[in-house]
Order: structure tokens, then C-alpha cells, then sequence
């Protein structure tokens, strides 16, 4: 899926706090802020030092037939690959050879290659493509195309877990 319209709506929906006074310490703003015709903020949660504003639809937007990673890699539309460019633990690359999009979650666990990873973030990719993938070390001391005797090709597994927020923040963050 396309970044730049989430980008968007964080500047928009900053600029549009600031001019209407929602990021002060003052009484609340009850003022609906859109952000398109499609979109508004809700009411601002605080939690400690963090504020978040929840965008909404006035919609329920239909996206399609999708498959999941690991739906995909059963039905053998999906490969998860070391880098053709070589070995590198920080990226990894899918392949979706299907007709429908793949959705992909961050903290995906995948086994095999030269080391187990998990999934840097959450994206899509679509029918027919190949995309490089960011990635985090899941299994320490193994850089080795071989696992538990057998030859990996390169190639993992979808583990069908995703890592605990701890660890998906802890590889996000180093």
C-alpha cells in the first residue's frame, strides 16, 4: 500500500490541530477536524507524554480479496528469500507470484535462510511482484545456510506466529 497518503494525513491532521488550538493545554476543542471528505480526527487520548488522535471514516472502504502471508505461502503463491544480493540480515525479499494482493504483518516470524527473522513492518505486496522487505534477527548465532543439518537454499518458512511487541519493538528500535 501506498505510504505517502498516511504521511499526508499525519501532516494535515498536525497542522490542522495546531490551527485549531487542539495541541494546547487549554479546554478542549470540540470542533470535527477533516482531513478529506472521506476522513476526520477523533478525540484525542492521552496516555503519560503521548497523544494520539485516531482518524476515522465515515465509510467502511472495501479493499478486496487479499491473502495472508502465511495463507499464500501454503498455496505456494509466496516465497520469503535471503537478498539476491547477498546475505543481509536486515533484509529479506517476498515473492507473490498469485493474482491477489499478500498482506504481510510486522513481527511476522519466518524460519530458514541463514537465520530466523521476523518482519519489520506491516505492508501489502501486490499480485505478481517481488519486494525487498526489512527484517530483524530472531535466532542468535546462526549465519549459516544450513538448519538442523538440512540446506536452507535461501529460502524460510512462515512460522505462522508474530513476535510479542516486545521484541518487535526491540528490533524496530536497534
Amino acid at each position: 500500500m501506498p505510504r505517502i497518503p498516511q504521511v499526508l494525513y499525519c501532516l494535515v491532521a498536525a497542522c490542522a490541530l495546531f490551527a485549531c488550538g487542539c495541541g494546547s493545554d487549554g479546554e478542549k476543542q470540540r470542533t470535527v477536524v477533516r482531513l478529506d471528505e472521506n476522513h476526520f480526527l477523533g478525540e484525542p487520548v492521552a496516555v503519560s507524554n503521548l497523544t494520539v488522535w485516531p482518524v476515522f471514516a465515515d465509510s467502511v472502504q472495501e479493499i478486496g480479496p487479499f491473502l495472508t502471508l502465511k495463507e499464500a505461502e501454503e498455496k505456494q503463491l509466496a516465497a520469503v528469500r535471503e537478498n539476491p544480493a547477498g546475505g543481509d540480515v536486515g533484509t529479506l525479499v517476498i515473492e507473490n507470484t498469485g493474482d491477489v494482493p499478500v498482506l504481510v504483518l510486522a513481527g511476522t516470524v519466518v524460519t530458514g535462510g541463514k537465520q530466523d527473522r521476523q518482519i519489520g513492518q506491516d505492508f501489502v505486496v501486490q499480485a505478481g511482484s517481488t519486494v525487498p522487505v526489512d527484517a530483524f534477527c530472531v535466532e542468535r548465532g546462526r549465519w549459516s545456510a544450513q538448519r538442523k543439518g538440512e540446506a536452507t537454499n535461501g529460502k524460510f518458512k512462515v512460522a505462522g506466529v508474530v513476535a510479542t511487541a516486545p521484541v518487535r519493538g526491540a528490533g524496530q528500535h536497534e
